[in-house]
């Protein structure tokens, strides 16, 4: 008796002293292979700056199949895991737009949603019947902080994955996707960055998307190049969107002196022009080389431009009239082989794990000169391409070629890059251009050490407009009106300025992979009656196993 309360009572110490510790030392560990339950350190970092409570309200709700069912068991044990973290806590509120009383209650709660930003998705399902049956959920949610809402997407559309593999992109990127909505909830003093003007490149309207996008992060500017390099120094990044005019040799001592001083730069620089008076009038036009005299300096900082026009058997399609039905026009849809799905690298954190980009009328880039900069290719075409050089027409006559891979012979060319290290100055043993000013500490050689990252065309980051005149709306960045495809010029852009911004610590959290381990479903239909059974059967048989175990144990401690 007395051992069994010195046994009792040391257990009961021993709990008391491990609670003790447990209270002043925060110990978590993950048991996972893929690391599921470990959060970053910024994410972390963020979480516990926050002084206020963080509202979460969850629309991922109701009558799920079981593969959004994992996904929104991965949302909820993602937010368990900042809760963890977070000093004011979050609060969790769960909301199925389905769940209406009556019909024109959920479809305007549907349109609610719509105008928010946040667009359901029906999802068909068949039965074991195979009864097809339709519904729209939203995977989606809305964090609130200090008065500010933001609408963040838990699933991350891509062409380029088979549906399961979609889900399993968007498990893990949902660290990356709910703390980038909470770090531009909780951005107070952005950094300046500014679209270069003066050119003929894309006007507000052309690249409003993309500016409304980058407004979450950056205050955004535009102007005009005065010569005075010293005037960039403020911005963090400059962006270059489709210059149609040739670039003065002050221009380009402003820019070249920009970078040397560590600035960074987005090059979106066509190869080709075409004349769209032709093109429209007849159907075709020449290609002619686009210089706008900024050859010479790329070429100093590590690429070339190729003055070429791309085809591509990956395209997105054209809708071409075709007969007229009495007052109804019939329209054929056809691939527009100028207009590429340009595929990302998986190599990259810039591109990884984003679909593949709309585009038109595309050149391609090559690397050279400076071995000493690191580059890495960004986006090429498909292993099924042609190039066409200048002055071979563009024409719609090329909608009625066939698909031949002997035509399309030449594969994943680069059509952008990163490159990044010390650059040496384009204007080396050459005069200050008239009427320039130089950086205070003079005029400079070589860059610290910088990044830019050069495009072959600058159609992957203007948005196309739709209706006329007041009613105009602007379609979403990347968006293909002809397939409804959502593509991926929007993530592209952004990743690009938040990795030359140097903010790519956040880029690494959409390199997480989550392995979705799903069952087999031919060997579930095969042996369903066998898995029910062992499902309904094993537990109490354990039960009644563990029973006689313990029943003959007390007999045999009883003799």
């Amino acid at each position: 008796m007395k051992k069994k309360i010195l046994k009792g009572t040391g257990l009961l110490v021993l709990l008391l002293v491990i609670n003790l510790i447990s209270s002043y030392c925060f110990i978590r560990v993950d048991l996972t292979s893929e690391k599921r339950y470990t959060l970053s350190d910024q994410s972390c970092k963020l979480v516990k700056s926050l002084d206020k409570p963080l509202k979460v309200i969850l629309y991922l709700n109701g009558d799920l199949n079981p593969a959004f069912d994992r996904l929104r068991t991965s949302v909820n044990d993602m937010l368990d895991e900042l809760s963890v973290y977070s000093t004011h806590g979050i609060i969790l509120q769960n909301i199925n737009p389905s769940a209406a009383p009556d019909e024109k209650s959920r479809q305007e709660h549907y349109l609610r949603m719509n105008n928010k930003g946040m667009r359901g998705l029906s999802v068909n399902e068949r039965d074991r019947e195979g009864k097809l049956s339709s519904k729209v959920i939203f995977p989606w949610a809305e964090l609130i902080y200090n008065g500010d809402t933001i609408q963040v997407s838990l699933l991350k559309k891509n062409m380029n994955l088979t549906p399961q593999e979609v889900l399993n992109t968007s498990a893990g990127e949902l660290e990356y996707n709910i703390t980038e909505g909470l770090r531009v909830l909780t951005i107070t003093n952005p950094d300046r960055i500014a679209f270069i003007e003066g050119h003929g490149e894309w006007s507000e309207p052309y690249v409003y998307e993309a500016t409304n996008l980058l407004s979450k992060y950056y205050n955004v500017d535009r102007g005009q190049l005065s010569g005075n390099p010293e005037e960039l120094l403020p911005y963090k990044v400059l962006i270059i969107a489709s210059p149609k005019k040739a670039f003065t040799e002050k221009e380009k001592f402003a820019l070249d002196q920009y970078l040397m001083n560590g600035g960074r730069i987005l090059w979106l620089v066509d190869g080709i022009k075409i004349s769209l008076q032709d093109f429209d009038g007849t159907g075709e036009s020449s290609t002619l080389k686009q210089d706008v005299n900024l050859d010479d300096m790329l070429f100093t900082y590590g690429v070339r431009i190729n003055p070429v026009t791309v085809q591509d058997m990956q395209c997105t399609a054209i809708r071409l009239a075709s007969s007229k039905d009495g007052s109804k026009e019939a329209f054929t849809t056809l691939p527009w082989y100028f207009a590429p799905l340009i595929n990302p690298s998986a190599e990259n954190i810039i591109t990884r794990n984003i679909s593949s980009l709309k585009s038109e009328f595309v050149s391609t880039i090559s690397f050279v000169g400076n071995s000493q900069l690191k580059k890495q290719v960004l986006l090429s075409t498909s292993p099924n391409a042609h190039t066409l050089r200048v002055p071979e027409k563009v024409s719609l006559r090329y909608v009625e070629m066939p698909a031949d891979e002997s035509y399309f012979n030449e594969p994943n060319i680069p059509v952008a890059g990163l490159i990044e290290g010390e650059f040496p100055s384009a204007f080396i043993n050459q005069l200050t251009p008239d009427s320039c000013t130089e950086l205070p500490q003079g005029r400079l050689q070589q860059s610290k050490n910088t990044r830019i990252i050069v495009v072959a065309t600058g159609s992957i980051i203007k948005n196309e407009w739709k209706g006329q005149g007041d009613e105009a709306q602007p379609m979403p960045l990347g968006y293909d009106e002809v397939s409804g495809e959502q593509l991926g010029n929007a993530d592209f852009v952004t990743n690009a300025v938040n990795y030359l911004a140097e903010n790519e610590q956040w880029l690494n959290l959409r390199s997480h992979n989550y392995k979705l381990r799903l069952l087999k479903k031919q060997a579930i239909n095969e042996n369903r009656g066998f898995y029910e059974f062992i499902n309904i059967a094993t537990p109490p048989l354990l039960l009644l196993i563990a029973g006689f175990l313990f029943s003959r144990h007390r007999k045999k401690k009883q003799r």
